[in-house]
């Protein structure tokens, strides 16, 4: 009764809303008997003992040292230093609750698919059942020794009938990459780096362009950059009055953290923009029905940020002092789910230090990679060039609405509360600047040649 209970609510939830509610928790297939977490792990702290480990790695582990590295807004990392018959490391990531979040905002996202719940499963879901079939295809992530996911605490009946429980723990231990080069979130590719990452991105988009590689890849929301930098909602309550956007510029630009806003050119693109917007609309919903743009979908990362991202080099055949980027490896796999291809290559460029020509190069490549196994009929150059275009507005528009809504006084707070998750606030700053500058580049082109009045008009 309860279950039959639970699916009505959920239905209705879909019927209101249109949103999709996910259990991550099915085990699609037979899997060995799982080693349960450790009680030592609690929400507050990662521990455990050389029993545990030995388990996992399958042999005796006679020694282990805990560090803690660093975290983000829903984990802790922690690097595990094991001694015995094979003394290496793992990266451990645990699901870590804000103790300051009310319990009734934890259940409403979870209602949504949004919780910190929803998205720890996925990623064990991912490192359990999808992570050896990408492996195969060329697109590789850490190794995983260990990937579970548990509830445990009482459940209140209501909770039960939610589909919430009152303590959940996720825990990963992963193959440890610290020795391989990467950058940190706010750090910007250079042009080397940024070429191979476009090419193995295209071959990620290519994998599930027709058919999912693997029979039990979940379909999740679609288009999940949408849902992340909420464009949908921001892009309709984008400002509509020029001297609006000219007085939250105004006070903003002399700020250090915003002084991009002081750019000419990136201040007359916000207010073109403004006049501009209404026409964009309909292309930051998840569904575009007309229209060659946005009708293509496959499997996304995510969340393809330089800080996700892992290089593996190694010495130049022709030059042994020199370094070549032989592979990458994409961690984070808490975010993949199915959307627009030109939605994550447009997030992945505005990484890269703004220059046109480059801009182009970085997106020839890709695209180059990509028609290797779509046919570029399918999915003409204009269109996807189109679409960059039309996600590299959205991205910035939003940035700005969220920057416009601030008051500077919250300014600090806010640097507080990112550098107390681990995140450099300053560097991040600063690369907003080469966002806007590319967005200002976009809005010129498009108001030079008319594009605004004719968005559809795609010469294929």
């Amino acid at each position: 009764m309860k279950s039959i209970i639970r699916k009505l609510f959920k239905l209705t939830i879909v019927a209101i809303g249109g949103l999709t509610v996910h259990d991550y928790t099915l085990q699609r297939t037979p899997q060995p008997a799982a080693i349960p977490i450790c009680p030592e792990v609690t929400n507050d702290n990662f521990n455990c003992s050389s029993n545990w480990l030995s388990q996992i790695m399958g042999y005796p582990i006679d020694k282990f040292d805990i560090k803690f590295v660093g975290g983000g807004f829903t984990t802790k990392s922690y690097r595990v230093n094991l001694q015995g018959e094979n003394p290496t490391s793992m990266f451990v990531k645990y699901l870590v609750k804000d103790k300051n979040e009310p319990p009734w905002m934890a259940a409403l996202s979870n209602i949504f698919g949004a919780g910190i719940e929803s998205i720890s499963r996925k990623e064990v879901f991912f490192y359990k059942h999808l992570r050896d079939v990408f492996a195969k295809n060329g697109i590789q992530t850490p190794k995983s020794y260990y990937a579970e996911a548990e509830d445990f605490g009482d459940r209140s009946f209501l909770f039960t009938l939610l589909g919430f429980t009152s303590g959940y723990r996720g825990v990963l231990c992963l193959q440890d990459l610290g020795k391989h080069e990467s950058y940190s979130t706010g750090h910007l590719y250079n042009e080397r780096h940024a070429l191979f990452v476009s090419k193995k991105l295209a071959q990620l988009h290519a994998l599930n362009w027709n058919t999912p590689i693997h029979p039990e890849l979940p379909t999740f929301k679609s288009d999940l950059y949408t849902a992340m930098f909420n464009l949908i909602d921001y892009l309709p309550k984008f400002p509509k009055k020029q001297d609006y956007v000219s007085k939250r510029i105004d006070v903003f630009k002399s700020h250090h953290f915003f002084n991009y806003l002081s750019n000419p050119n990136i201040r007359d693109a916000l207010l073109t923009f403004t006049d501009q917007h209404v026409k964009l609309h309909k292309y930051f919903s998840n569904n575009v029905q007309s229209g060659l743009l946005f009708q293509h979908k496959t499997f996304l990362h995510g969340d393809f940020h330089p800080g996700n991202i892992f290089f593996i080099n190694e010495a130049s055949p022709k030059n042994p002092q020199m370094k070549e980027i032989k592979d990458i490896v994409l961690c984070d796999w808490q975010g993949y789910g199915y959307g627009n291809p030109s939605t994550e290559f447009s997030y992945f460029l505005s990484n890269v230090e703004f220059d046109p020509e480059r801009d182009q190069k970085i997106m020839k490549v890709y695209y180059e990679e990509l028609i290797k196994t779509v046919p570029k009929e399918v999915y003409p150059w204009k269109v996807f060039e189109r679409e960059v275009d039309i996600r590299t507005m959205g991205l910035v528009s939003s940035m700005f609405r969220n920057t416009a809504s601030m008051s500077p006084e919250s300014i600090p707070q806010m640097r507080e509360l990112f550098m107390k998750r681990g995140f450099d606030w300053d560097r991040l700053m600063v690369s907003f600047g080469p966002k806007f500058l590319r967005f200002s580049h976009v809005v010129q082109k498009w108001n030079n040649d008319d594009i605004f009045n004719r968005i559809e008009d795609v010469k294929v």
